[in-house]
């Protein structure tokens, strides 16, 4: 019998949200949408916290990223946060992606992200040379958009913030892109002692 073909796949690592924050979220996509903008939404299920993007990684890797994260993260605590705010990539001249902020326990995500990457970098995957920002994807431009009209349409949502919510696990995702958008696959999940 032949062995089983290593195959590629498309990985990161994140923290996942609940519902409640997700469907705030929505609400603001549909406000947001009412000024239509040439913006392709994220769906919301689709939303997370991504700590480090690994890009293609062998299968037979998996496990051994699953231990690395084991040993980066399960000694951290639980985190609380909460989602406030809009900003964009790479500035308001020309944005590219909207996003939504992170506040709470700052100190804590920024501490488990910063172990994540050495540890990862530790067994061959670079660290970024970009500083981390806490902040969740939800739209990606599909055209030129007007920054002043962005920023007055972020003005009319300035009290924009999600209920809080305790963070408990970091996640690896398998991300397998479809037509419709990305499918993503939880791989492993790694408690938050």
């Amino acid at each position: 019998m032949a062995d089983k073909p290593d195959t590629d796949i498309r990985a990161f690592v994140a923290l996942p949200l609940p519902n409640t924050v997700r469907e705030k979220i929505r609400r603001a996509q549909d406000a947001l949408g009412s000024h239509r903008f040439k913006i392709r939404w994220v769906r919301p299920g689709s939303i997370h916290l991504t700590l480090k993007f690994l890009g293609d990684v062998s299968s037979m890797d998996v496990d051994r990223i699953h231990t690395v994260l084991v040993k980066a993260v399960g000694g951290m605590g639980s985190l609380t946060l909460f989602a406030k705010g809009f900003g964009v990539f790479p500035n308001i001249r020309k944005p590219r992606v909207l996003w939504v902020g992170v506040s709470g326990d700052t100190d804590g995500l920024f501490e488990c992200q910063r172990q994540v990457e050495e540890e990862l970098a530790r067994i061959g995957f670079p660290a970024d040379s970009r500083r981390f920002k806490a902040h969740l994807t939800i739209g990606r431009s599909k055209g030129p958009i007007d920054g002043k009209r962005l920023m007055g349409a972020f003005a009319e949502l300035e009290d924009f913030e999600s209920p809080r919510f305790t963070v408990e696990s970091v996640i690896l995702y398998q991300s397998q892109l479809k037509p419709q958008g990305a499918v993503y696959t939880v791989l492993h999940k790694i408690h938050l002692s």
